[in-house]
């Protein structure tokens, strides 16, 4: 994530937040302006947002920078779930608890909810642990672009 424009403070504040919610930068950022958003317009926002990480994490993989697309990847599930929690009329998921729970419910009715959600557990720790390869990168992208076209697919576009 691009912060040159921010104080260090608030950059550090925003990667130990992230860090207590189980999430990223990036999918705390959207987060925090989506609130800013008419409320018809927040699940397609999530679902730009989320979009835009999963392809910037597969021009990372191509360069070769896996932990750094695992991290991207995890942003995207996170931000697709939170796509899902919108449509649903529920409040944004502000941690793993309520993720796992989310995608624990959506998965009884499309298994690709609990899916894509533990390969982005396998994507958070390849990020922490720096250990991504190319074909755990390629099978998580796949997981998580599933999951993000059956969320596109209820936002209709």
């Amino acid at each position: 994530m691009s912060t040159g424009f921010l104080p260090s403070e608030l950059v550090e504040l925003l990667e130990r937040e992230a860090e207590q919610r189980g999430s990223t930068p990036e999918a705390l950022t959207v987060q925090l302006l989506l609130r800013l958003a008419p409320e018809e317009e927040r699940p397609r926002i999530l679902v730009r947002a989320a979009e835009t990480l999963l392809d910037h994490a597969g021009r990372l993989v191509e360069a070769g920078k896996y932990g750094e697309a695992c991290r991207r990847v995890w942003s995207s599930i996170l931000l697709a779930l939170d796509a899902h929690a919108v449509l649903l009329g529920s409040k944004l998921p502000r941690g793993l608890r309520d993720y796992v729970r989310l995608s624990e419910e959506a998965g009884r009715e499309n298994k690709v909810f609990m899916d894509a959600f533990y390969a982005g557990i396998a994507a958070l720790v390849a990020w922490r642990e720096g250990a991504g390869s190319p074909g755990h990168c390629e099978r998580i992208l796949w997981w998580a672009s599933q999951l993000l076209e059956t969320v596109k697919s209820r936002t209709h576009g």
